[in-house]
């Protein structure tokens, strides 16, 4: 009886057991994917600050180009404004 008894304790012991080590396994699987996933982000969010700080010197390219147009585009129309008057000078003098 005692014998019975004890093997039924260890069946149940091992089946415990046996769970135990499948919820282990399953979390350390899940850990796992939950890392690959991290890792994931890591790289998107790396690739996004990359693409940040591009954009951010593009815009700064652009806003010094703009800045640099402007007199030069002032210096244009007066040269305009200068060849209209002196057309408009010789039309008349003619």
């Amino acid at each position: 009886m005692l014998a019975g008894q004890t093997t039924q304790a260890l069946a149940n012991i091992k089946a415990k057991t046996s769970f135990v080590d499948a919820t282990i396994d399953g979390v350390r699987a899940t850990t796992r994917s939950v890392s690959n996933v991290i890792t994931r982000i890591e790289a998107v969010a790396r690739a996004i600050t990359g693409s940040v700080n591009i954009q951010s010197q593009a815009t700064h390219r652009i806003a010094k180009t703009v800045d640099g147009a402007a007199p030069r585009t002032r210096q244009v129309f007066g040269t305009i404004a200068g060849v209209s008057d002196f057309a408009s000078r010789t039309i008349l003098g003619a």
